[in-house]
């Protein structure tokens, strides 16, 4: 079967690159060093976790909890949990825990880590006014990867409220310290250029697509996502020659490649 050109869909093939998973790589157990606690029970589902058998180590540390056997590392613990539920596809189940963890935990470091988890899963649902009162409750001052994270989640509830304008200006510079902050770009990005028309979602586009990459490939794969999503929307706008350049960016052997070969 041939597909004639006037029966391509851009606009409708640019809506296949928009769903990119928010909840994708949100935990940072290195950042709160759960590796290096001295308690036995949760040292044993890290390393378990670690072995591949994330579902085994989730059971073991609520075990671990139901037992009392977590001690003062009761709130690592459980924030090792709600992480794991957020990799699992679980992202509701795991609110009630970093809710819990940023209520009670006597460590501010633990605390804030919580509300920013809180926050960005809660922007991730559409309550985006949750997030913000989530932020809110952040005490100390956080690294630079949690930061970029705190400016998008910031940026997309303006964007939520129509203003486009200072929701570009709360954009954080754009680096790959922090993976999440990159989907999440994309993510403006693409709302920017698909959903409200507005020029600047390229311009944000481009950017990632420029990105520089030292073989990552959650990068690479991001990369093609917004070379593929220009090349689309240029296609929509009848600019076959520009699309065709961002098309051919889109790594012939990565997921993408289908796609890109269907708009060239």
């Amino acid at each position: 079967m041939r597909l004639s050109r006037n029966k391509l869909n851009p606009l409708a093939l640019l809506t296949l690159c928009v769903g990119l998973s928010g909840f994708y790589n949100i935990s940072q157990a290195d950042e709160l060093n759960l590796r290096k606690t001295s308690n036995v029970a949760l040292g044993h589902a890290i390393y378990t976790d670690m072995q591949g058998d994330s579902l085994q180590a989730m059971s073991m540390v609520m075990a671990a909890n139901a037992k009392r056997q977590l001690g003062g590392d009761v709130f690592l613990a459980r924030m090792f949990l709600a992480d794991k539920l957020v990799e699992q596809g679980l992202p509701k189940y795991a609110l009630a825990l970093y809710q819990n963890i940023g209520s009670k935990a006597k460590k501010t470091r633990v605390r804030d880590q919580a509300w920013l988890h809180y926050a960005q899963i809660s922007m991730e649902l559409g309550q985006h006014e949750v997030a913000q009162r989530s932020l809110a409750k952040i005490v100390k001052s956080l690294k630079a990867s949690q930061r970029a994270d705190r400016k998008l989640i910031e940026a997309h509830a303006l964007l939520a409220k129509n203003k486009i304008n200072q929701a570009i200006a709360a954009l954080p510079n754009i680096s790959s310290d922090s993976l999440w902050a990159l989907y999440q770009r994309y993510n403006f990005g693409v709302k920017l250029l698909g959903g409200l028309n507005n020029k600047y979602g390229a311009v944000i586009l481009h950017e990632l697509a420029n990105l520089k990459t030292d073989n990552n490939q959650e990068i690479l794969a991001l990369k093609d996502q917004a070379n593929l999503a220009i090349g689309f929307s240029l296609l929509r706008l009848d600019k076959p020659k520009k699309a065709r350049r961002y098309l051919e960016h889109v790594r012939l052997n990565g997921p993408m490649s289908n796609m890109a070969l269907l708009g060239m």
